[in-house]
């Protein structure tokens, strides 16, 4: 199972086990009426009371003194079919309660159906019972509708354009986003060059000749544009939606970079400091009467990010403001490795076969908690909102370097498989790693345009910074003693080696995505 596959498993186990607490709460505990002091089953009236549709009856101060003995005897209740009073006041249609109130007339007021609740009118404030939020001209803000500024909402997601009421909040968003990034690139050494036919042997593909070029290393890979996705989940757990949940996996595509050279090239090397000669040397590929072979060069980098974290409301003025804190983890896995095949033209050797490989690979992981602010601010049209998101996370960054390298030799019919290739060598294969304290730094911006069925589409920008990472190219070192070169034992300064080489890594880019507020 890929990392993808185990992290939309758990973003799946977590969405379960969020819908099974939610439905073991009363529902009075999670809806949009104030039911302070009590858990469990309101009456509709109080309901409407609370909504502000109907007026509490309030009883006279005195009452004149009745003689019960000459009053009329009320008339015995009736009992319904199924056993319910037909006077009794649960009983009655709430239309008819609203018309009994006095305070609006029974046809004035459209009866719900069942599964449809009240406006949650006053969910957010008391003194919002006395407004009429569906006068508003256009959903708003805190005090962004003087009509009824106590209705808007507080925290939060901003209310969605043309809602039926600016006090709707909905509790879930779900959004999907397509990707269009960049990364910083990674600079490997010169790895493969060439040299006009007819170079002397000695001079051949050596670096620092005036005719020797690399046609591969020394400049940037991983650093073009690539494609990848965004997902995320959120729900307020609150329900004045002050505090909420929200978990968010980002991934790119996997960058490969590939080289392939062979008989196109009349002199193919590869470059490396001999300390033997303590000078430039090559290691010849393809060369006029000597060798003949073919290169290839493959190169990986894989990134995603997984965070879990918390919302809290922290203010409204003039836009709505919410603290973050949670959990961060990013994974960066990058890959580079040279395969080589030459057959000898040339006695002591003549037909000897060889075929070898060397590959770095690298693991970054980082794990740390995240704080941060995300900041939302609604435009002059009221369907457009414009938000920022910053975060910072502190935490540690494992690396796990390791390097590889084998050689097969084939001389007629015996063939021979001995550890280590050419930059790979017993001085520096194995595996080893290292934990470094770290820091990542997030910003992102949206610009957002709400529809009327809970959809919202979204264009920004977003940028993060990582510092102290190993890159796969970096922990190559092109300093051989020629002496450990197999069948050979070492004799001399033990090279290469692992330096275990670190620096920053970036990614920046565009979004463009759907989310559905439900």
């Amino acid at each position: 199972m890929t990392r993808a596959q185990r992290y939309l498993l758990a973003l799946c186990c977590l969405f379960i086990s969020i819908q099974v607490a939610q439905a073991q709460l009363p529902e009075t505990a999670y809806s949009g009426y104030l039911n302070r002091g009590r858990l469990g089953f309101v009456p509709k009236h109080e309901k409407l009371q609370q909504a502000g549709l109907v007026t509490k009856q309030q009883p006279a101060l005195a009452q004149p003194l009745v003689n019960t003995l000459d009053a009329p005897v009320p008339p015995p209740a009736v009992t319904d079919p199924i056993g319910k009073a037909a006077n009794n006041p649960f009983a009655k249609p709430i239309s008819a309660l609203v018309a009994e109130s006095g305070s609006i007339a029974a046809a004035d007021y459209i009866e719900p159906l069942p599964h449809q609740p009240l406006s949650p009118v006053a969910q957010f404030d008391s003194a919002a019972s006395s407004c009429q939020c569906d006068s508003c001209s256009a959903p708003s803000f805190a005090s962004g509708c003087s009509s009824c500024s106590g209705c808007a909402s507080r925290c939060g997601v901003p209310v969605p354009c043309s809602s039926h009421s600016p006090c709707y909040r909905p509790r879930y968003w779900i959004s999907g986003e397509f990707l269009l990034w960049w990364t910083r690139g990674a600079n490997p050494p010169a790895l493969v060059t060439t040299s006009p036919g007819g170079t002397d042997q000695d001079l051949a593909g050596v670096l620092g000749e005036a005719e020797t070029t690399t046609i591969f290393g020394d400049d940037n890979i991983h650093d073009g544009p690539r494609n990848g996705g965004r997902f995320t989940f959120g729900t307020w757990l609150t329900p004045q939606r002050s505090t909420g949940l929200e978990v968010r996996y980002t991934s790119i595509e996997t960058d490969t970079e590939e080289f392939d050279a062979g008989q196109e090239f009349d002199v193919l090397g590869r470059p490396f400091f001999n300390t033997q000669l303590t000078e430039n040397d090559a290691r010849l590929i393809n060369f006029d009467a000597l060798v003949s072979g073919d290169l290839s060069i493959q190169a990986t980098s894989d990134f995603d990010a997984l965070e879990i974290t918390m919302l809290r409301c922290i203010g409204n003025q003039p836009g709505i403001s919410n603290f973050l804190f949670g959990y961060r983890r990013m994974s960066l896995d990058e890959s580079i490795r040279i395969d080589e095949s030459t057959t000898s033209l040339a006695a002591p050797t003549l037909n000897a076969a060889t075929v070898l490989f060397d590959q770095f690979t690298v693991e970054n992981t980082f794990d740390g908690g995240q704080i941060g602010v995300h900041y939302v601010t609604q435009l002059n049209n009221p369907c457009w909102t414009f938000d920022f998101l910053g975060k910072a996370s502190l935490g540690n960054t494992r690396s796990r370097v390791r390097i590889e390298g084998e050689r097969t030799t084939t001389i007629g019919t015996d063939v021979s498989t001995v550890e280590g290739g050419l930059l790979a060598l017993s001085s520096n294969i194995g595996s080893s790693a290292e934990s470094e304290f770290s820091a990542v730094f997030e910003i992102g911006m949206n610009l957002r345009r709400s529809f009327q069925n809970g959809l919202h589409l979204k264009f920004g920008y977003t940028f993060i910074h990582w510092g102290d990472v190993a890159r796969a190219v970096d922990q190559i070192d092109t300093t051989i003693n020629p002496t450990q070169i197999p069948p050979d034992t070492l004799a001399g300064p033990a090279r290469p080696r692992l330096d275990f080489q670190r620096g920053s890594f970036w990614a920046q880019g565009l979004n463009l995505g759907l989310e559905y507020q439900f």
